[in-house]
């Protein structure tokens, strides 16, 4: 028994020894220091050829935190470096959050993955109601709703707009699905706003302090927080913040801190890699935490229901180098890939100046998490990283995929710009023949259903299109043709330009020439770069001139 306790006491020592390691920010290595150097050259070559400000490498690997490292500037402006403290926005990680604090309830029995929204959103209405009645959270959190891809996401994105919760459940009325439920994969992030207020109000409190208090201080995720409302800096339990940058012209540039305004549920968390290893050991060790993995969230069988392939016409496969079989499933805020026949689960993130990617290979006991503070280079990083790491650790033939992804990279950069300057080139010789009297068949307040008015007026000699509900989408008009103009948002973290298609009253084709006299009755939008993020859902709107 003597000999007994003293192997336990052992035991216990090398189990707090660990813990203390990993709470200290420090790192548990089972490898030697030149392969913990590999990654951090790894890291150093994606700083140097690209246009990035920091990377942020966490790894785990059999049950044990296996690297922790952080690269770069968290602020060039500040000239700050990055640190492992630093916080990052974690954006669509949220969403596997969400999912596992849903499963919660589940498993208490507060919830079924089938029930439909309605049955505890009541306000929630589809464009009939039929569609209203039959949309379950297994659907909203698989993206299998069948509306169009990011329905409604103008309501976030830019942020600084007034709109609730209330017209969440609502817009989806004036967007007709574009396929029948469960028939294909639309990403949706406002159907996972949507499942957080349904948590809310089964769990009677906000989705923040839940998932705080049954997630994040259960795994000893101490540095990670859910952003209800504001921005992430202006939160009291916030550490050290990495800022935000976009690439303008080859040159880095800060960006303001991104302001929430709906829940946390869909894309409002933020961490650090530290964390993110917590999270993925939780998920590696199938559910389970604690130092003798004694403790569950909830049960295996909710654990399986995150994984499964709940919407398996996910368009998308691996990188040709990995045998990626059938194709790629959606889960539960988790994508499922098959990598030379293993199991590849991970999840990609974006907002305004972050990227981030985390991946599971449960067969390997692998887990890789990076973040980045740019955009939009942070996602060749993320990729690339990502799949140099996997293919060192599973012994695979080396490939230089930060070459690959920046050619690819530079390609498509040089495309896209070369049709957005084809536009402007256009818009140069129309502002040559327009003049007031022709601008003045605009001028006037027009309103769309689910996004609220818009005016069209003159300031300063010059036209400019406010969207009065969202007010950083604000910008200057410029003539494209007798009924199309050209907004340029005064907005540039993204590039969203966009078209303004009018309509006038006597004609049913829009493209023939109107009188200068004749007011535009209606406008559509869409925006002018092949690329725009999918969040810029220009053509969802259809605004009509508002009765004088």
């Amino acid at each position: 028994m003597l000999q007994n306790r003293s192997i336990n006491g052992l035991l216990a020592f090398f189990i707090l020894l660990f813990l203390s390691a990993f709470s200290a920010n420090s790192y548990v290595c089972a490898q030697s220091k030149k392969q913990i150097a590999w990654v951090d050259s790894l890291a150093e070559a994606y700083l140097e050829e690209l246009n990035l400000a920091g990377i942020s490498i966490g790894i785990v690997k059999d049950g044990v935190l296996w690297h922790l490292g952080s690269y770069g500037m968290a602020s060039l402006e500040k000239e700050e470096p990055l640190t492992d403290e630093h916080l990052f926005s974690i954006a669509s990680l949220s969403k596997a959050f969400t999912a596992s604090a849903l499963g919660i309830l589940v498993d208490r029995g507060k919830l079924k993955w089938e029930d439909q929204l309605k049955s505890h959103l009541p306000e929630f209405r589809m464009a009939n109601d039929s569609l209203s009645e039959a949309l379950s959270l297994v659907d909203a959190l698989s993206h299998s709703s069948g509306l169009p891809l990011g329905a409604g996401d103008l309501i976030s994105f830019p942020d600084g707009g007034d709109f609730t919760v209330d017209d969440l459940l609502q817009c989806f009325e004036y967007i007709p699905p574009e396929d029948e439920i469960g028939s294909s994969f639309k990403y949706n992030n406002n159907l996972y706003h949507l499942s957080g207020e349904l948590l809310s109000r089964s769990a009677d409190e906000s989705f923040e302090t839940f998932v705080e208090r049954e997630i994040f201080k259960k795994l000893d995720m101490k540095h990670t927080i859910a952003v209800q409302a504001g921005s992430i800096w202006e939160h009291p339990d916030a550490g050290p913040v990495a800022s935000p940058h976009a690439s303008k012209k080859d040159v880095l540039r800060p960006l303001r801190p991104y302001e929430h305004g709906i829940n946390a549920a869909a894309g409002g968390i933020y961490s650090n890699a530290e964390d993110m290893c917590r999270w993925m050991l939780f998920h590696l060790n199938d559910g389970s935490y604690g130092e003798q993995l004694e403790k569950r969230l909830y049960s295996p069988e909710v654990q399986q229901d995150l994984f499964a392939a709940h919407n398996p016409h996910l368009q998308m496969r691996l990188p040709e180098s990995y045998q990626s079989g059938e194709g790629c499933h959606y889960g539960l805020g988790w994508m499922h890939c098959s990598l030379d026949g293993a199991p590849f689960f991970f999840h990609t993130g974006g907002m305004p100046g972050m990227l981030c990617q985390l991946s599971l290979l449960p067969e390997e006991g692998l887990g890789i998490v990076v973040l980045t503070n740019a955009y939009p280079e942070g996602s060749l990083a993320f990729r690339g990283i990502t799949y140099s790491i996997v293919d060192r650790l599973r012994s695979r033939e080396s490939h230089d995929w930060l070459g690959q992804l920046a050619s690819d990279f530079r390609s498509k950069e040089g495309e896209h710009a070369d049709s957005i300057k084809a536009v402007w080139e256009v818009v140069s010789k129309a502002s040559e023949q327009w003049d007031d009297a022709d601008m003045k068949r605009f001028e006037g307040t027009y309103v769309d259903p689910w996004f609220g008015e818009a005016q069209i007026l003159e300031e300063e000699g010059i036209w400019r299109l406010q969207m009065l509900r969202s007010p950083r989408l604000s910008g200057s008009l410029h003539p494209f043709s007798d009924t199309c103009m050209v907004v340029q948002w005064d907005y540039r973290d993204f590039h969203c330009d966009a078209f303004a298609i009018f309509r006038f009253p006597s004609r049913e084709e829009s493209l023939l020439i109107a009188s200068k006299k004749e007011k535009a009755s209606s406008f559509r939008m869409q925006g002018i770069s092949p690329d725009i993020d999918f969040s810029f859902d220009f053509h969802h709107l259809h605004f009509s001139r508002k009765e004088e």
